[in-house]
């Protein structure tokens, strides 16, 4: 039970989910709602299916990929030593000893690899644009922290 506590706050300090929600949240629902409200012609269902689709994705991406590697790379470079605050010191999950280096690193790689696996299937279904939005998103999440790009 206490391995699960543990976990799951990991978890939560890693996604800082209202910077999440305040940012890649907010401008889904703020694109997909007047679809809903104001084109009737559109089907109300395939909207909610898209949205919980890019919902989910901006969390895996913004909520997860980026701020795995983005914890990952200032533990590294020790940038975590001289900003300790949460938004420009990372989640602290390191620092803090809920997760080791090696298994945010295994998490990291094993997320990068569903989402890869992820986008292919969206390829092989017909479903294009999601592919691109999917490769995009790991693309960002990565050159956000990581050289030659370190965009963050």
């Amino acid at each position: 039970m206490q391995a699960n506590f543990k976990l799951l706050k990991g978890f939560s300090m890693l996604t800082r989910i209202l910077a999440v929600a305040f940012s890649s949240f907010i401008t889904i629902l703020s694109t997909t709602i007047p679809l809903i409200l104001f084109y009737p012609e559109l089907n109300n269902g395939t909207i909610l299916i898209l949205c919980a689709i890019l919902l989910l994705g901006s969390f895996l991406t913004h909520g997860l990929l980026t701020h795995i590697v983005n914890d990952l790379a200032d533990f590294k470079s020790g940038t975590d030593d001289y900003s300790p605050g949460v938004l420009s010191g990372g989640s602290r999950v390191i620092q803090e000893k809920v997760f080791t280096y090696s298994q945010l690193k295994l998490f990291g790689i094993i997320l990068c690899i569903a989402m890869v696996l992820t986008a292919i299937f969206f390829f092989i279904f017909s479903h294009v644009k999601l592919g691109i939005l999917t490769i995009i998103g790991i693309w960002g999440a990565l050159s956000y922290s990581m050289k030659p790009f370190i965009f963050a």
